[in-house]
C-alpha cells in the first residue's frame, strides 16, 4: 500500500475523531446545562406541596415561589404519603425530608420516603414493616408501626439504607415517637381492664428496649407531640370513652412527674414548637365545623394565648427565618405573621384531578 493511502486513511481518521470528540463536549455540556438549569429552577422556590392518593403509587410536588407563585410540579412514584399514618409532618436531616406513606390500596408500604429538597428525587429507607409514625436524629431514623397486639420499632442508618435494629416492646399501640441524646419517648395508648389508657415509654436508642414506662391516665391515642428541653407536651384529645378532651400534658423526662393544663378549645390536632413555644393546631379529621383557633403556648410559665385563624387548619408548618405560620385548608395556603397571626398574605394551590392534598414542607 502506498503512503499517499495511510495519510489519507489517518487524515479520515483523524476528521471522525474529531467529530465524535465534538459530540461528547457538546451532549455533556447539553446535559450540565439541563442539570443546572432544573437545580436553578428548584432553587427558587419556597413551598413544596404534596398531593397524594391511597389507590395508585403516585404522588405529585408542586412547587411555589415566595409570594404564591406556581413554578412547576413534579410527579414522584410513591402513593399513600400520610393519608393513613399518624405523623403528617416531615422531619428534616441535612437536605432531606423524611415522610411516612404506610399503605395504598390493595398493599402496605413498607419503606419511608425520603426526599431530596434541591432535586426533588425521592428515595426510600426500606423497612420491614409499615411505618406510621417516626422521628430521626443525625444518622439514624426510627420507624414505628401499630398493631392489634402491640407496637413495632425499627433503626434504619439513613446514609446506608440498612436496618440496624428492629424490635417489639410490649407496648399497646404507638402513636408518636421523640428522641433526645440517647433516649426515645414512644407515646401509646390501649386497654387496661376494658378501659383505654395513654402511657409513655422510654426506650434505648441503642437496642430499642423499655427502661421505663409511666400512664398517663385514661385516654385515646395522640395525634402529635413535641420536645422542648426536658419536658414532653402530649395532647389528650379524647377521654377514655372516647369524648372530647381539651387537655394538654406537659411531662417531665427527668422525674416523670405530669401537669395537666386545660386549652381553650377540643378537637386538638397538630402540636408545632419553635424557640420556648408549644402551638396547638384546632382541626377536625371527620370534616365537623371548629372556629379555627391555634393555641400557644409559652413553655417557660404555661401561659396559654388563643387566636383566631382564617382557614380550616388541614396542616401547619412554621418558617423559623421568617417568623411566620403557614396554614393550609387543602386548596389554599395562608401565610401569618407568627406573632400577632395576622394574615400576610394566601394564595391558591394547584389541584389534581386524581389526588388530594397530603402534606407540604418548607425549604
Amino acid at each position: 500500500m502506498s503512503r499517499k493511502f495511510f495519510d489519507t486513511l489517518t487524515k479520515k481518521m483523524l476528521v471522525v475523531m474529531t467529530i465524535s470528540l465534538l459530540v461528547i463536549i457538546v451532549g455533556c455540556e447539553k446535559s450540565s446545562s439541563n442539570k443546572n438549569a432544573n437545580k436553578s429552577t428548584n432553587e427558587e422556590y419556597s413551598y413544596a406541596v404534596i398531593s397524594s392518593t391511597m389507590t395508585k403509587d403516585k404522588s405529585i410536588i408542586s412547587l411555589y415561589d415566595e409570594n404564591g407563585k406556581f413554578i412547576k410540579d413534579k410527579k414522584i412514584k410513591y402513593g399513600g404519603i400520610v393519608l393513613s399514618d399518624f405523623k403528617i409532618e416531615s422531619e428534616s436531616n441535612g437536605n432531606n425530608v423524611f415522610y411516612v406513606g404506610s399503605a395504598i390500596i390493595p398493599h402496605a408500604n413498607h419503606y419511608m420516603l425520603k426526599i431530596n429538597k434541591d432535586t426533588l428525587d425521592a428515595t426510600t429507607l426500606d423497612t420491614s414493616i409499615c411505618p406510621t409514625f417516626f422521628t430521626i436524629d443525625n444518622k439514624y431514623s426510627y420507624a414505628g408501626s401499630a398493631y392489634v397486639d402491640g407496637t413495632k420499632l425499627e433503626k434504619i442508618e439513613i446514609d446506608t439504607n440498612k436496618i440496624i435494629n428492629s424490635y417489639k416492646p410490649e407496648v399497646e399501640g404507638g402513636s408518636s415517637l421523640n428522641e433526645k441524646d440517647n433516649k426515645l419517648y414512644l407515646v401509646s395508648s390501649g386497654y387496661e381492664d376494658d378501659k383505654l389508657k395513654m402511657y409513655l415509654t422510654t426506650l434505648n436508642k441503642e437496642n430499642l428496649k423499655i427502661e421505663k414506662k409511666i400512664s398517663l391516665g385514661g385516654g385515646e391515642r395522640t395525634q402529635s407531640t413535641k420536645m422542648i428541653g426536658d419536658y414532653i407536651w402530649v395532647t389528650k384529645p379524647y377521654d377514655e370513652d372516647g369524648n372530647n378532651l381539651n387537655e394538654l400534658l406537659k411531662v417531665s423526662i427527668k422525674d416523670f412527674s405530669i401537669k395537666v393544663l386545660k386549652l381553650p378549645f377540643c378537637n386538638m390536632y397538630q402540636t408545632l414548637k419553635s424557640n420556648d413555644y408549644i402551638y396547638i393546631t384546632e382541626y377536625n379529621m371527620h370534616g365537623e365545623e371548629t372556629k379555627n383557633q391555634i393555641a400557644r403556648l409559652n413553655a417557660k410559665n404555661d401561659n396559654v394565648e388563643c387566636f383566631k385563624l382564617e382557614n380550616n387548619l388541614e396542616m401547619a408548618q412554621i418558617d423559623e427565618n421568617k417568623k411566620e405560620l403557614l396554614a393550609t385548608d387543602g386548596e389554599k395556603m395562608y401565610v401569618y405573621n407568627l406573632n400577632d397571626f395576622t394574615l400576610k398574605r394566601s394564595f391558591e394551590l394547584k389541584q389534581y384531578d386524581d389526588l388530594v392534598f397530603a402534606s407540604f414542607f418548607i425549604k
